[in-house]
Formats: C-alpha cells, sequence, structure tokens
C-alpha cells in the first residue's frame, strides 16, 4: 500500500505539471487561429494519446468497451461531452485573461466544482463531512474559493492599473469581464468528467474481467 500511495504522488505530481503547462508551447505558434490551433490539441490530447494508451494497457479494447452496458457508455459519453464544451471554452478563458491568470482561476473552480457537484448532484452532500479526510478535502476546496477570489481581485486590479496598450502587448484580447464569466462556465462544465469517471465503473469492471491491470 505504501508503494501504491507513492506511485499515486508521483502520478498526481506529474498530472498537476502536465496541466499546468500544456498552454506553454502555445506561446510558439504563430499564423494560426486560436480555433485551429486548440482543434489540434483536442484531436491529438482527447482522441489519439487515450487511444492509443487504451490500446497498448487493455487486451481487446474494443470488446471491452461493447462489453460494458449502454447506459454507461451513454453515460460517459454526455458527461465526457459537457466536460469537452468546459475544455473549449478553456481556450476561450486563457485567450481573455492569459495563461497566468486563466490557468489559476480555471484550475480552481474546475477542481471545486468537479469536488463539490457530484455528490450533492447525487444526494450524498453527506460525504464532503463524513470523516477527517473528506474535512480536509473540503477545506482545500474552500482555501482555493478563496484563492480564486484573490486572484480575481488581482485580476481587477491589475486591469485598472494598466494601460490599454499594455494589456494588449501582454494579451492580445484581453478582456476581464469575459474571461471570468467563461472562466466560471468552463469550470463548472469541466465538472463533467467527475460525472463521467463515476459513471464509468461498469467499464472498469469489465476491463478487470479481461485482465487489465488494476492500476490502469
Amino acid at each position: 500500500e505504501e508503494m501504491n500511495a507513492l506511485l499515486g504522488m508521483l502520478t498526481f505530481s506529474l498530472g498537476g505539471l502536465a496541466g499546468a503547462t500544456f498552454l506553454l508551447p502555445a506561446r510558439g505558434v504563430k499564423g494560426w487561429a486560436y480555433e485551429t490551433w486548440w482543434l489540434c490539441y483536442c484531436l491529438i490530447g482527447h482522441i489519439c494519446c487515450p487511444a492509443i494508451i487504451c490500446w497498448i494497457a487493455v487486451p481487446d479494447f474494443w470488446n471491452v468497451v461493447r462489453s460494458a452496458p449502454g447506459t454507461a457508455i451513454a453515460q460517459c459519453v454526455f458527461f465526457g461531452a459537457i466536460w469537452g464544451v468546459g475544455g473549449l471554452t478553456w481556450g476561450l478563458m486563457v485567450r481573455y485573461l492569459g495563461i497566468g491568470l486563466g490557468l489559476a482561476i480555471g484550475c480552481g473552480l474546475c477542481a471545486a466544482t468537479g469536488t463539490l457537484i457530484p455528490p450533492i448532484a447525487q444526494g450524498h452532500a453527506a460525504d464532503l463531512v463524513k470523516d477527517a479526510g473528506a474535512i480536509v478535502v473540503l477545506a482545500g476546496v474552500v482555501g482555493s474559493l478563496v484563492g480564486i477570489g484573490f486572484v480575481g481581485m488581482a485580476g481587477k486590479i491589475k486591469e485598472n492599473e494598466l494601460p490599454e496598450e499594455a494589456k494588449k502587448k501582454a494579451v492580445a484580447e484581453f478582456d476581464f469581464k469575459k474571461g471570468m464569466l467563461v472562466a466560471l462556465f468552463s469550470g463548472i462544465a469541466s465538472a463533467g468528467m467527475n460525472f463521467g469517471l463515476q459513471g464509468g465503473a461498469p467499464l472498469e469492471a469489465a476491463a478487470a474481467n479481461a485482465g487489465v491491470d488494476a492500476k490502469w
């Protein structure tokens, strides 16, 4: 169990690093509209790479998927689509707020909504305070929301202090109001990831029955 915990923390750290830096290469994209490079990013990151990983990790992948109940597949697809809309607007959020301010607000909202909304919507709100571990997680979410508030205040102050030319130099289409509205929508829609994962339990069982190692 100790090794599994270490592996989990390492995986979590790598995921956090990837989540914090995945947009940095976009700074080097010149001559492409936002919609063009974002489409390429989505095709590679959301379709090609997961398909390759599943093909490597899950023997007879398509038959495993077909063996799962249709309702489970539909739930995963539906909430995956909601998460996809959140991902699309995530790009708009960065477009209007920039990478630093946009990711700070977007990641915090995504973590908070993904933690709070699913148990509340499923009638298990009590699970959020059921034990010491749950309370610590809830406290982290509250801290994240407070941090978002401070980041938003700082962004607004910066917007008021900087001349229009400086704003456009830092972020070509900087618009704090639009960015905050998009960030709010994107953060809530991104909770679809958690709903989809919870609906995928029959797929996990089907993969386990096919001999897939539990860590995958």
